[in-house]
C-alpha cells in the first residue's frame, strides 16, 4: 500500500510562501502514532527531503515516557527505560529508511540530547512561570491537555489511569514539548513539520495571542502534513 504526503495547514498561514524552499526544518517522531510507521512514515520523509534542504528528526523517546506511566501506571524511572527502548527500536528503523536519502539531508536526534542544553532549562522556567502568572496561557495548555486526554480515551489507548491524573501528567508533556519547540526555535530550526494538527496553543500564539512567551515561540512555523492513501491507479 502506498501513501502520499500534502499540506493540510500553515500555522501561520501568512508564512505559506515559504513553503517553496525551506532551508531547514524538523519534526518530532512521536513512538506508536501510525504516521510514524512504515510506508506513512516514508510518503512524509519524501515530502520534506522534495521541500527541504535539511531536516532534524527529533525522536521523542523521554518524552514518551509521560505517556507510558498514563497507559501503564508505572513510576517515572521504569517508564523512562521503556520509553529509551522504543527510541532504540525507531532509531534503528529510521537509519534504515533514511538509506534511500541523500546524506546530510536528514539528522537524527533524541530528545535528551535537546533537554539537557542550557537554554532548555531557562526556557522550561520561563514558561512554569507564565503558566502561574498568566491564567490566558495556564487555561490554554489545560485544555489542550484535556483534548489530548479525550482524544486518547475515545482511541481507548487510557484505560486505567484516573482522567484527571492523565490530564495533569499530559499538561506536563505539553510544557516539556514546547519547551523543546522553544529551544530549537532559538537554535534555527523554527519551521516544523508534523503529519497532524497543530496544538491550540501554539495556533493561539501564531495568532498573537500569549504575548509573555519566549520570543523564539512567536517565531515559529508549523506545516501539518496529510497522509493520505494512494490508489493503485495513480
Amino acid at each position: 500500500m502506498r501513501y502520499k504526503a500534502q499540506i493540510s495547514c500553515v500555522t501561520p498561514f501568512t508564512a505559506y510562501n515559504k513553503i517553496v524552499s525551506i532551508p531547514q526544518c524538523y519534526m518530532g517522531i512521536s513512538l506508536g502514532q501510525p504516521n510514524f510507521i512504515g510506508e506513512r512514515l516514508k510518503a512524509v520523509l519524501d515530502w520534506i527531503s522534495k521541500h527541504s534542504e535539511r531536516c532534524l528528526l527529533v525522536v521523542g523517546d523521554d518524552l514518551q515516557r509521560i505517556n507510558v506511566m498514563i497507559d501503564r501506571r508505572v513510576n517515572e524511572k521504569e517508564a523512562l527505560s521503556i520509553a529509551r527502548r522504543l527510541g532504540d527500536t525507531e532509531i534503528d528503523i529510521l537509519s534504515r529508511m533514511l538509506l534511500d536519502y541523500d546524506d546530510g539531508k536528514f539528522i537524527i536526534a533524541r530528545w535528551k540530547e535537546l533537554m539537557e542544553r542550557d537554554q532548555f532549562t531557562v526556557y522550561q522556567n520561563q514558561l512554569r512561570k507564565l503558566c502561574k502568572n498568566d491564567a490566558d496561557f495556564n487555561g490554554s495548555i489545560i485544555k489542550s491537555a484535556k483534548s489530548f486526554v479525550k482524544r486518547r480515551l475515545q482511541r481507548g489507548e487510557i484505560s486505567s489511569t484516573d482522567e484527571h491524573v492523565a490530564v495533569r501528567l499530559s499538561t506536563a508533556y505539553l510544557l516539556e514539548e514546547i519547551t523543546v519547540f522553544c529551544l530549537l526555535a532559538s537554535e534555527g530550526w523554527n519551521v516544523e513539520i508534523y503529519p497532524g494538527p497543530e496544538l491550540p496553543v501554539l495556533e493561539e500564539i501564531a495568532k498573537g495571542l500569549h504575548s509573555g512567551v519566549p520570543s523564539p515561540l512567536k517565531e515559529r512555523v508549523n506545516i501539518a502534513l496529510k497522509v493520505t492513501e494512494v490508489s493503485n491507479t495513480q
